[in-house]
């Protein structure tokens, strides 16, 4: 079955994965002129934003126990250690 742009649209909605299967093989096959390029840029935009956000978490993450190492160290047990690692 040929696959219009229009019915590639549709599907980001219906079946993500299957909207991306077929991207990916349009992509592929270099059909650039049936590529949902909307959609397409839009995950892809998504996509960077997470990665991202989650950095910036793990950052904020890291700087805490960094300084409650730094400030809380000192006649602290073991329990401080383990919650660094």
């Amino acid at each position: 079955m040929r696959q219009t742009t229009q019915s590639i649209k549709e599907l980001c909605e219906k079946d993500f994965y299957l909207w991306v299967q077929e991207n990916l093989k349009l992509l592929k096959n270099r059909e650039y002129d049936l590529v949902d390029w909307e959609n397409l840029l839009e995950e892809i935009e998504d996509m960077g934003q997470r990665h991202y956000d989650a950095m910036v978490s793990y950052m904020a993450v890291i700087m805490e126990h960094l300084y409650k190492w730094e400030n809380f160290r000192l006649g602290r047990g073991s329990s401080c250690v383990s919650g660094l690692v």
